[in-house]
């Protein structure tokens, strides 16, 4: 009885393998939109990137007494909210030996200008070596135009930028200029800084919002925060068209209706594709399988194949996403967006500034000005000059050793190793082989009374199968980016829109 017992859960557990990975792996592809918001974004940053090609080859051209600049880029509704703290902490180190600012600014309002008003327009524009892009449409988790065409306009206006970073309307400094520009630019200018997710219980904690589970698809990995920071090679890389369309046949395939926004994982699968890509006339079709970071995160070694493309895990804007690191911020695990203030009182976020100051955080967000105002914020700037520098966190936050790598997290772990590293069809094959098997001495012959009664056995999954296709449907239904009249239209059967 027990030997059947483990058969019978050994079935189970193999058979769900196998119909998992043939839905989520292949079959559920076939009821993608063609036309969906996310790919609607996508291919407007295609169209800007295009757009954009030939105006490079006329914009600016470094001069050799130039300095290398850091530049800045914000993506804001109708305003910089935080503008008084910028504007002090541009002045007095905002202009360099050839008497140009420092630090470049671009702006882009995803309400428009004429909802900024001139006044706010006037304000941004009156910041030292700012500029205000044309907006361009976006939406809640569609982005990626609005990021191509700031670091567009970036790479185009400003050719002494070296370090790109992407920041939003509610970010503010924490530390001061100078020793922002050696943490980005001093030996570092071609190093590009990504933000990632973060495995829960093994990199980040386990209610962490914004990470993912240890089981879930290897693919998932290369899932970061937006605010990234770009050296002048990997931002032409992002706004290349060629780049950006091989990326989004990935995401296509891979990440529709993955528990994430496409600017958190676009910008990296760009990165990650061969410098081929953007030399061949027409690309191949790219795969997810044929990217080195992949392959590198598939085996376990995500961090290093992040610097073997120039680029490395650190953290330089914090978000107060719940459950990812601090004990004051309350834990919501399924929580959409960082929690404004961080749920936290005046005093426990004035602690939290200056710890993720002390720990090498450039930037934050949604968590305001250190005591409340400019003049308070700045003394803690101006304070921690005298610390020691040290690098950004690798993930936000980290998980303390002592938490981390439980059995059943690493046994989780170690199965998403040993489904990236197979091909579906073996894995799906595999796995349904496995659970005839199991199945087959679960029943012990059929007669024995050892085994299982061959009807009780056949209406168990049966329910077992119903309930996995209930789950696959909801897998359809329950997102925008998928349809169960779209395989009858990408065949030709059904023309008419669906209502």
């Amino acid at each position: 009885t027990v030997l059947s017992l483990l058969a019978l859960l050994v079935c189970l557990a193999s058979l769900h393998l196998s119909l998992f990975t043939a839905w989520y792996s292949g079959f559920r592809r076939a009821f993608t939109r063609v036309e969906n918001v996310h790919l609607k974004d996508i291919k407007l940053a295609i169209q800007i990137a295009e757009a954009g090609l030939e105006l490079s080859k006329h914009g600016k051209q470094k001069t050799q007494l130039q300095e290398r600049r850091l530049a800045l880029l914000f993506m804001l509704r109708t305003h910089l909210v935080e503008i008084d703290a910028w504007r002090r902490w541009l002045q007095p180190e905002g202009f360099g030996l050839d008497g140009q600012p420092s630090v470049s600014l671009f702006f882009h309002l995803a309400d428009g200008l004429e909802a900024a008003g001139p006044e706010a327009i006037a304000d941004l524009q009156a910041l030292p070596g700012a500029r205000v892009i044309p907006t361009v449409a976006t939406g809640w988790c569609e982005l990626m135009a609005a990021e191509v065409a700031l670091f567009q306009a970036a790479l185009q206006h400003e050719p002494s930028a070296e370090m790109l970073v992407l920041l939003p309307h509610d970010a503010v400094p924490l530390q001061s200029l100078s020793r922002v520009l050696k943490a980005l630019l001093d030996g570092n200018a071609g190093v590009s800084r990504i933000c990632p997710a973060g495995v829960r219980d093994i990199e980040v904690p386990h209610d962490c919002a914004h990470g993912i589970e240890p089981h879930w698809a290897r693919s998932l990995m290369l899932k970061h925060h937006q605010w990234i920071a770009l050296s002048r090679r990997h931002a032409a890389h992002l706004v290349h068209p060629q780049a950006l369309a091989a990326a989004n046949g990935i995401f296509e395939s891979e990440y529709l209706g993955e528990p994430l926004c496409s600017d958190e994982v676009f910008p990296l699968l760009t990165l990650a594709l061969k410098e081929q890509v953007l030399q061949d006339k027409v690309p191949a079709e790219q795969a997810l399988s044929q990217l080195m970071l992949y392959v590198a995160a598939a085996r376990g070694n995500f961090e290093q194949g992040l610097r073997e493309m120039d680029a490395r895990a650190e953290c330089i804007l914090y978000a107060p996403w719940p459950g990812c690191g601090s004990s004051d911020i309350p834990s919501l695990k399924r929580a959409k967006s960082p929690i404004l203030g961080g749920g936290m009182s005046p005093t426990d976020r004035d602690g939290l500034l200056r710890s993720l100051a002390s720990r090498g955080v450039l930037f934050a967000r949604k968590l305001g000005l250190y005591q409340g105002n400019v003049s308070g914020h700045m003394a803690m700037l101006d304070s921690g000059d005298s610390h020691p520098r040290t690098a950004a966190p690798v993930r936000l936050l980290p998980l303390p050793a002592e938490e981390c790598c439980g059995p059943i997290v690493m046994a989780r772990w170690g199965l998403a190793t040993i489904k990236a590293c197979l091909p579906v069809p073996i894995l799906v094959a595999a796995s349904g082989g496995l659970a005839w098997v199991s199945g087959k001495l679960a029943l012990a012959g059929g007669h024995t009374s050892s085994g299982l009664p061959g009807t009780s056995f056949q209406r168990l999954i049966t329910v077992y199968v119903t309930g996995h296709l209930a789950v696959f449907l909801f897998s359809v239904l329950a997102f925008p980016e998928y349809s169960l009249l779209e395989p009858f239209r990408k065949a030709g059967l059904l023309q008419r829109p669906e209502l």
